[in-house]
């Protein structure tokens, strides 16, 4: 072991202390990679004495305490990666290692980001080795200004001080760091304006300036960077009109200018842009018309133009088939809904709040889907589905009352043609009107004398059996064409049945309404007993059992309609004697599985009875298993989370939540059981959570991906505390990325986190009931306002 020279173990479940004796052991080791593991403790200052070291990378474990200044001793060190643990204290003297790193002349990778550091940001950071390529220093807790002498690291690819206190401007010597890539300064304090010396960047990529205070306007230098791909300036004071080179831009696929005080016309050649796929000018002073190359951009996931002053109609927009999200809303537009929207089949929210819109509302697509859209604040609107509550379309009556007056005169002509040409055969007629009406008088006569005792049913035909199957073929699959007639209690369809098509009508209960069934038995009855021929004959009864409402039921948009709870037995008159009576004789009165324990031994129903079949459902369809006999036996080993999960992944923990929300609605004990109010308030709760963690900064994003990749192998975890002091600000979902970088050896090092676009997830939610509110989208995270 003694000669060993490379020693790589990241994204393991390695745990323990890391050996004191380090130099001992491995006194000529050059390479070492214990990442992604357990590790706690503290660092092993003898990591100073082994001088052969060249690569150390001890990132995303939980080593606490302070960095050792012995690593200035290094001359060989190339790599000092110790970024997502909980080294430091918040205190000055935590980052003062910085300045001993000054002897190590090969460092080129320096990674202590999000940690516990504090302190001001060193001046003698520029003067570093002259290699060093990637800095990350985000996620602290440091102070200061950034040196104005940063341009002496001319090798520098990427600095990232994200997320801390910083002060002061952005130096103007950082345009001279013509290898820069990536450059984040979001999420600070800084202020004053942006230098124009930015567009001498050539090759940046990712530029993050949001949050922070700079004001005056948009450097129009910024168009040279051909390279650009994420441009993000939001939540800053920035002022004045959008730069027309932005739109020169060939490889721009995310800007965000959003909650600035822009103003002016937006660019009107933003369809040069066809890589980009996120826009958000949302909440600045922009005025004019949307631009109508918009439509151009083929590319358009994110579109958020909320709250400007746009007027005029709306752009024709039928191209962009990619768009998930359309926020209008807060503008001056007018004009009708282009029915082209109908057609975007990826869209999950649109809002054209708050307009000046008129006209009829589509209502198929999009507008089916009264969650996906939102139109209100305009007062011109007509139509649309029922759950908008508008007025009827003018247009649409007046066209209905021409085609009824069509109607009427047709009828009118006919009928004066008739009598016309009936006047030849009155008399004809009228003999054999004469002879018809005596012989229906006579008929009636007998009716009349028929002994009252004679059963109705026993002189009629004896009752065929009829399938649902034939029903459905004859009522042409219960169309709407064939409805002769409505009730309170079901539908009457017109019918041809059997070979000879014999005309009946079939009346179709609908079970769900209270009193259905009572009427259908009061209605049988009374035709029973009644004795006319204009009565219709009751022929047969279809009954289908598969029918019973007691299952959870979707829809085409997915939403869930809950029609049993565990309670399978609906009273229509409560009486206390009576049910306890019926139910000590019939047994349990719910669906097995789903019934609280304490009906099967007498128990009393109540509504902790339905919260455990509420549980019961819960439990089933996030672990998508059967039910067993006991309910807690549903919990596979392989999904359970336990105490150990690391904070830092939201959909994980979101997800033990809801099933430990699960089994607490199953406790055997009904009093232990939360009420519904409990479960409801603790379910918006899980989910604001989970939208609040996926949109903070990511403190814990480096740790991230070591969680996943243990998650695979074991589904355990380690919890830990947040570190992050600072207050969490929002993200927006084309600006996530990981900030630890490795940029050689990609092969050799296991963990290369790369940066990426991540978008926001929305988790479908079902719901028993539909609420008439404002629909909840991955708009709001986007366009910039916190969840």
């Amino acid at each position: 072991m003694s000669s060993l020279v490379f020693l790589s173990i990241p994204l393991n479940n390695f745990s323990g202390k890391l050996m004191h004796d380090f130099d001992m052991i491995f006194p000529d080791i050059q390479v070492l990679f214990l990442g992604g593991n357990n590790f706690e403790g503290e660092i092993p200052s003898s990591l100073a004495n082994i001088s052969s070291l060249r690569k150390l990378h001890i990132g995303m474990c939980y080593m606490a305490g302070s960095i050792p200044m012995g690593f200035g001793k290094l001359y060989n060190l190339e790599w000092l990666v110790l970024s997502g643990n909980y080294l430091g204290s918040y205190t000055t003297k935590d980052i003062d290692f910085l300045s001993s790193l000054n002897n190590c002349t090969q460092l080129r990778n320096l990674g202590v980001g999000y940690n516990r550091l504090g302190g001001i940001l060193p001046l003698s950071i520029s003067n570093l080795s002259t290699q060093l390529s990637h800095v990350s220093l985000g996620g602290n807790l440091l102070s200061g200004r950034i040196p104005l002498d940063i341009g002496n690291l001319e090798r520098l690819m990427s600095f990232n001080v994200e997320d801390n206190f910083l002060t002061g401007e952005i130096p103007a010597s950082l345009g001279k760091l013509s290898r820069l890539e990536s450059l984040y300064l979001q999420s600070n304090m800084m202020s004053g304006d942006i230098p124009s010396s930015l567009g001498n960047l050539s090759m940046i990529s990712q530029l993050y300036l949001y949050q922070n205070s700079f004001k005056g306007g948009i450097p129009s230098s910024l168009g040279n960077c051909s390279y650009l791909t994420n441009l993000a300036l939001s939540f800053n004071m920035l002022s004045g009109s959008i730069p027309q080179e932005l739109m020169e831009l060939p490889s721009l696929l995310t800007l965000d200018l959003s909650n600035n005080n822009l103003t002016g016309n937006f660019p009107s050649d933003v369809g040069k842009l066809v890589r980009l796929t996120g826009l958000n000018v949302s909440h600045s002073l922009l005025t004019g018309h949307v631009p109508p190359s918009l439509g151009s951009c083929l590319a358009m996931e994110y579109l958020d133009l909320n709250g400007n002053y746009f007027k005029g109609t709306m752009v024709d927009m039928r191209g962009l088939k990619n768009l998930k999200l359309l926020d209008l809303s807060n503008n001056n537009l007018s004009g009708t809904i282009p029915d082209n929207l109908v057609d975007f089949s990826l869209i999950q929210h649109l809002n054209l709040s708050e307009n000046n819109f008129e006209g009829p509302v589509p209502t198929e697509g999009t507008f089916r889907n009264f969650s996906k859209f939102s139109i209100f604040g305009n007062q011109n609107l007509c139509g649309g589905i029922v759950e908008l509550k508008l007025q009827p379309c003018p247009a649409q009556d007046e066209e209905e009352e021409k085609s009824r007056e069509h109607t009427s005169m047709r009828r009118k002509i006919g009928i004066g043609l008739g009598a016309g040409l009936s006047s030849v055969l009155f008399s004809v007629l009228f003999i054999i009107y004469l002879r018809c009406w005596f012989k229906k008088r006579s008929m009636q006569d007998v009716t009349c004398n028929t002994n009252n005792d004679v059963d109705f049913f026993a002189i009629a035909p004896p009752h065929s059996r009829v399938g649902y199957e034939e029903l459905h073929k004859a009522t042409c699959g219960f169309s709407l064409k064939n409805v002769i007639g409505s009730g309170n209690y079901g539908i009457v369809y017109k019918a041809f049945l059997g070979p000879e098509k014999r005309v009946v009508a079939v009346k179709v209960l609908n079970l769900e309404i209270r009193g259905a069934a009572k009427s259908f038995i009061a209605e049988c009855e009374a035709l029973k007993s009644a004795r006319h021929r204009n009565l219709v004959k009751l022929i047969t009864l279809a009954r289908a059992s598969i029918t019973r409402p007691s299952n959870v039921l979707l829809d085409d948009d997915l939403t869930a309609h809950v029609s049993d709870f565990g309670l399978a037995r609906l009273l229509l008159k409560f009486n206390q004697d009576l049910f306890f009576n019926e139910l000590s004789s019939g047994g349990v009165r719910g669906t097995i599985g789903y019934v609280a324990p304490e009906y099967g031994i007498g128990g009393q129903p109540s509504i902790h009875g339905d919260v455990y079949s509420f549980g019961v459902l819960l439990l089933e369809i996030y672990t998508k298993l059967a039910l067993p006999e006991r309910v807690l036996d549903i919990a596979d080993n392989s999904i359970i989370l336990h105490s150990g999960l690391k904070v830092g992944f939201p959909i994980a923990e979101c997800l033990t939540l809801v099933l430990e929300l699960g089994v607490r609605c199953c406790e055997e004990i009904s009093t232990d059981r939360l009420s519904m109010s409990e479960v409801s308030k603790q379910l918006i709760t899980i989910r604001e959570r989970g939208s609040s963690r996926l949109e903070e900064q990511p403190e814990n994003v480096i740790r991230n991906q070591k969680l996943e990749s243990k998650s695979k192998k074991s589904g355990v975890g380690r919890s830990i505390e947040n570190s992050n002091a600072s207050a969490a600000k929002p993200v927006y979902p084309f600006f996530n990325r990981n900030l630890l970088f490795e940029p050689d050896e990609k092969q050799s090092l296991c963990s290369p986190l790369k940066k990426v676009f991540v978008e926001r997830d929305e988790a479908a939610t079902t719901t028993a009931t539909m609420e008439e509110s404002e629909p909840i989208g991955p708009y709001c995270s986007w366009s910039g306002r916190p969840v």
